[in-house]
């Protein structure tokens, strides 16, 4: 499966459950990328970390990057919000934590330990990084498709 038709149908998923929020996401489609996963848990994943960033990291622009490395597929999304402070970021997965800015609309604090649950699952993995210039950029990293990971 190309990892870049999971983004534009997150981004369609997005579309229709925040009006208006999208524009400030920036997805240029690269050549195909494709995967050997599950495409509705990719999915949620993205709509998950999209989410938070357009909640959290408000009102920077916010960037989805497809890459491709030697064993692995990324997907990138990256704001330019507060970040996430260096005394909060061990917690930053966990269940019913939330971090950063308190805002009570903002949820429960479970999207994104179940969005790591999910990348797991997949044979993958989700980690936080800094933004250069500040912000913060969740990684998603898969294997590619075919048995030899090529």
């Amino acid at each position: 499966m190309d990892v870049n038709e999971v983004v534009t149908r997150a981004l369609d998923t997005l579309r229709r459950e925040r009006p208006g929020a999208t524009d400030r996401i920036s997805f240029h489609s690269s050549s195909p990328v494709f995967v050997s996963s599950d495409p509705t848990m990719m999915e949620r994943i993205l709509v998950n970390l999209l989410s938070n960033a357009l909640t959290h990291a408000a009102p920077s622009p916010i960037t989805v990057d497809v890459g491709r490395g030697e064993g692995w597929v990324s997907l990138r999304v990256i704001d330019h919000g507060p970040g996430v402070p260096e005394s909060e970021r061990a917690q930053f997965f966990q269940p019913f934590r939330r971090v950063g800015d308190g805002n009570p609309t903002s949820g429960v604090g479970v999207g994104l330990a179940i969005a790591r649950g999910f990348a797991e699952a997949l044979g993958g993995e989700l980690l936080l990084d800094d933004t250069p210039g500040g912000g913060c950029t969740l990684v998603l990293t898969l294997p590619p498709e075919g048995p030899d990971h090529s």
